[in-house]
Order: C-alpha cells, then structure tokens, then sequence
C-alpha cells in the first residue's frame, strides 16, 4: 500500500485477512528502492501535489512490470480516468462508490 490514508484504511483490512500488506510513505524517494519480495499487487492512494501521480505510476508500473498498480482517490478528486491509465494504472477506484468492489478483490486474491 503507498501513501495509505483513513479512506484506504478499511480496504487495506480485506486485504490484511488474506495477505500482509506492506504500507509505504506516498514519497517517489522512498519508492526508489524496490519491494522485496516484489508484491502481488500495488494499491495507491492520491498524492499532494496531485500533478505528482502521473510521476508515480509512471515509476511503479516500469519497476513492478505486470503487478497490478490500482489507484483509490475521493469521489470529489478530479481526476482524469483515461489519462491515468494511459500512464501506469490498472484500474482507479472511487471511494466511497467503488470501495465494494476492492473488498469483493481481496475475496478473489484469497481463492489464487
């Protein structure tokens, strides 16, 4: 988990029932060095400065090739889906409308 915040709290807890999770300072220094083991899937939440996304996912989808990198924002972050996904992310998620669909994905990882 990058830059875990109260809004990705009770997700990360479905998936803490199923795996451990790792929770990292949303700071593109400390994502210089990678994961070990490389993790099963990267959840991310929204930086400050916003602008910094594109940066992040850019970074973490070349270094984690292949490991899924999901983005969790509010419903009021204006935040441009396409674009995002054209830069890295496999999938963003908004919260409180999508945080279902993220617990029902934490019931599919426990059956791989």
């Amino acid at each position: 988990m990058i830059g875990p915040n109260p809004l990705s709290k009770e997700v990360l807890g479905a998936f803490r029932s199923i795996t451990e999770v790792t929770e990292i300072a949303l700071n593109i220094e400390l994502l210089l060095d990678p994961v070990e083991p490389p993790p099963h899937i990267i959840l991310c939440t929204v930086p400050e400065p916003i602008e910094s996304v594109f940066e992040i996912s850019q970074y973490l989808s070349s270094q984690y090739m292949g490991i899924p990198l999901l983005l969790m924002a509010d419903k009021n972050t204006n935040l441009n889906r396409k674009l995002l996904l054209k830069n890295g992310f496999s999938d963003v998620y908004c919260f409180p409308t999508d945080q279902g669909i993220l617990k029902v994905s934490s019931t599919y990882c426990r059956n791989d």
